[in-house]
């Protein structure tokens, strides 16, 4: 596992192995539309320039790109998991083939509320949160989804909006997340909020 400069939000580690081409979401639904509508898989593969073994996988739901197992739905909870990668939680791509979404805190209470939150996200059963380090102070979350992974890093401040502005619960919810990761309570009397996002900054006043 490397650390990888990529475009689009922060928070993302991935490994150096060459990915695989992946097919979006659209490509998945406008292929099953075509062949919903009567068209041979060789005519399909032909015009979409996707192998017929894959198209024949798609079809008859042996298999579908991971893309198509999830898709974001605009929820308090997603809000909330978004704030936090924004701050102290990311996204890890280990060994080419474990896409991991990931939070390690020192503070028990925060990671079991990140994990109540991104397992309701992904619709996975509740994972509470594990020991981890060699003094064991810390507190590890983890859930794999190579879907969240793929869309998420793929999206930036501006396409994350609709997501985080969707209504005032979600505003609310992303603001907790991120200040749960990079908040400071001062005598509860200031709130104090650190970043290097100029950009992030500037968006949450």
């Amino acid at each position: 596992m490397e650390m990888s400069s990529l475009h689009g939000p922060p928070s993302v580690l991935e490994g150096g192995d060459k990915m695989k081409r992946e097919y979006s979401y659209e490509e998945y639904m406008n292929t099953i539309k075509l062949l919903n509508r009567g068209l041979r898989i060789t005519t399909v593969s032909r015009e979409l320039g996707i192998p017929k073994s894959t198209l024949h996988y798609w079809r008859y739901g042996i298999y579908r790109p991971p893309s198509a197992r999830w898709t974001p739905e605009p929820s308090k909870e997603l809000a909330y998991v978004l704030g936090v990668l924004y701050g102290d939680g990311y996204i890890v791509r280990e060994r080419g083939y474990h896409y991991d979404v990931e939070l390690l805190v020192k503070d028990y209470g925060f990671a079991e509320v990140f994990s109540r939150n991104i397992a309701k996200v992904l619709n996975k059963r509740f994972r509470k949160p594990k020991r981890w380090g060699r003094s064991h102070n810390l507190w590890r979350v983890y859930y794999r989804s190579k879907a969240f992974y793929q869309w998420f890093r793929e999206q930036n401040l501006n396409t994350l909006k609709q997501y985080i502005e969707y209504d005032r619960g979600a505003v609310k919810h992303f603001l907790r997340g991120l200040y749960d990761s990079e908040g400071y309570n001062y005598r509860c009397r200031k709130i104090f909020l650190y970043n290097n996002d100029l950009k992030l900054l500037n968006y949450i006043q």
